[in-house]
């Protein structure tokens, strides 16, 4: 008990270092006119212009699907609305900062369970104080919160080998966001492992949960509820135009949400115009060295991006027995997943596709465990993610560093095994699911 406290207050600890500068930066979004936007770092205003307006519209009587737009699943925005009743934007800013914080929590339980208390500690301060994090849901506030908690928890739980509560978490983060999918198919190669008794019964709590959210919105609005789960709206001819009671700035005459950026390149200066509801904004960046730059990477990593993937596959199935199995698989599996909707689904142009979608990528790289240099380069390439410019060059990142994991944890194993490398195949198939060395860890 005494060692399960412990830990406890460890994590409690990760989460007040978490919570302090994303509730400052959080503040400092919802108090104001809304964030600087600045291009290269992709920091669209999607809480203020978005999430804040649906959550209006639901606090006003609305119906998402049926009366505005709306491209995320039911519980983003209805986990936010007793924080929104509450406070305002400022509750709900506060729910999507506290959310990334818990996760810091999160990862810190995972990786204690499976290797030393320091290490655990390095990969949950890591998140905590990861730019990448605090900039895009500390400060940005974009929905990949809470989704992405929900997701660690699910990986816990699964962990501890509670596979109904673990299905459910999981549930419930898909229906925050589509882009938990990423997880679902290394989640059940795990999940078939306890059994068919009780994978059914996981099956069974996830699809409940994910029919029993759907169902009241495929009555009032099908078509429109099922296209926006695909991120194919219908059109609206305007939001809120069936509730004549609803007041508030911008009700029942606010057009279709949309937004529109396109880049003018001269000798001197690049020009940014966005039209954001209508309202055309432009952005001048004076060093145009920085959008060569940006051409250049983005013409090598377009050659680059697929071999990239492959040697990340490649490097993924080399460590199939081991360990860190889960997290590099997951981590694949969203890089992956960002890529297909980038190529098939998102009208955005590849060199132009946002960096934060592959947060989770970058948080579950952190839960991989193993020795204390793993947490420090799942840090390192998360923030480095943050200096280079956008486009596809923020695709193939994910894949270096799970190539660059992998290698570490190679080159770990041979030095603690004296320098001689078992090959992946001989390691017997019951093999302890933790591979430990150095440190005790700590157990509970």
């Amino acid at each position: 008990m005494t060692k399960i406290s412990a830990a406890a207050r460890t994590a409690l600890y990760v989460f007040v270092l978490a919570a302090v500068p994303r509730v400052v930066l959080a503040l400092l979004d919802a108090t104001t006119h809304g964030i600087n936007y600045i291009p290269q770092l992709e920091t669209y205003a999607d809480f203020q212009s978005y999430y804040v307006q649906w959550l209006h519209y639901i606090a006003a009587g609305q119906i998402p699907y049926r009366d505005f737009f709306d491209q995320y699943p039911p519980l983003f925005l209805y986990s936010l609305l007793p924080f929104y009743l509450l406070a305002g934007k400022v509750g709900a800013a506060l729910a999507i900062a506290l959310s990334d914080a818990a996760s810091a929590s999160v990862i810190f339980l995972i990786v204690q369970r499976k290797s030393t208390r320091t290490v655990a500690l390095m990969a949950g301060i890591g998140y905590a104080v990861s730019p990448f994090a605090l900039l895009y849901e500390g400060y940005v506030l974009f929905s990949v919160q809470p989704m992405l908690l929900f997701v660690l928890i699910a990986i816990l739980l699964l962990d501890e080998r509670k596979l109904v509560p673990s299905a459910a978490a999981l549930a419930v983060a898909l229906m925050m966001n589509q882009q938990a999918l990423f997880i679902l198919p290394v989640y059940a190669i795990y999940a078939v492992k306890f059994g068919r008794r009780e994978f059914a019964k996981g099956v069974a709590f996830f699809a409940g949960i994910v029919v029993a959210v759907s169902v009241p919105f495929l009555l009032v609005a099908p078509l429109q509820y099922i296209r926006s789960m695909a991120y194919r709206p219908v059109p609206y001819p305007t939001l809120g135009s069936n509730s004549s009671s609803t007041t508030g700035t911008g009700s029942g005459t606010t057009p279709l949400s949309s937004t529109s950026c396109h880049y003018v390149v001269n000798e001197t200066r690049v020009v940014e115009t966005c039209v954001v509801n209508g309202v055309t904004t432009i952005f001048t960046n004076s060093v145009p060295l920085l959008y060569r730059l940006t051409l250049v990477t983005n013409f090598i990593f377009e050659f680059a991006l697929i071999p990239l993937s492959v040697l990340a596959l490649v490097a993924v199935l080399y460590v199939r027995r081991k360990p860190d199995l889960f997290p590099l698989a997951g981590a694949f599996a969203a890089a992956t997943l960002v890529l297909l909707f980038a190529l098939f689904v998102s009208y955005v142009p590849l060199d132009q596709e946002a960096r934060y979608s592959y947060l989770p990528a970058y948080a579950l790289l952190m839960t991989a465990g193993g020795s204390k240099k793993l947490p420090i380069a799942s840090s390192a390439f998360a923030a480095v993610g943050l200096l280079l410019p956008p486009g596809i060059v923020q695709m193939a990142l994910p894949y270096l560093a799970i190539i660059a994991v992998v290698a570490i944890r190679d080159s770990d194993m041979a030095r603690a095994a004296g320098g001689k490398v078992s090959p992946s195949p001989s390691v017997p198939p019951t093999m302890p699911l933790v591979e430990r060395t150095g440190e005790t860890p700590a157990r509970g």
